[in-house]
């Protein structure tokens, strides 16, 4: 079941990541992913494959939602 529902908003990453940590989702800059959780002013949350990471909220602006 995947966790994305209607609270979840697209966001565009504005530099590329490479995570440092298991849980972090690792991107390039220009990608789109769909943020589930906002709630954390420095970190949001995403979800791929059914599995929930992090991404450091300060490099996505947010596209649509």
């Amino acid at each position: 079941m995947s966790l994305l529902n209607y609270s979840a908003v697209k966001a565009r990453a504005l530099y590329s990541y490479t995570g440092g940590n298991a849980d972090e989702l690792p991107f390039v800059e220009g990608d789109e992913i769909a943020i589930i959780d906002r709630s954390d002013a420095d970190w949001w949350k995403t979800e791929q494959g059914g599995v929930v990471f992090i991404v450091p909220a300060a490099y996505f602006e947010v596209v649509e939602g």
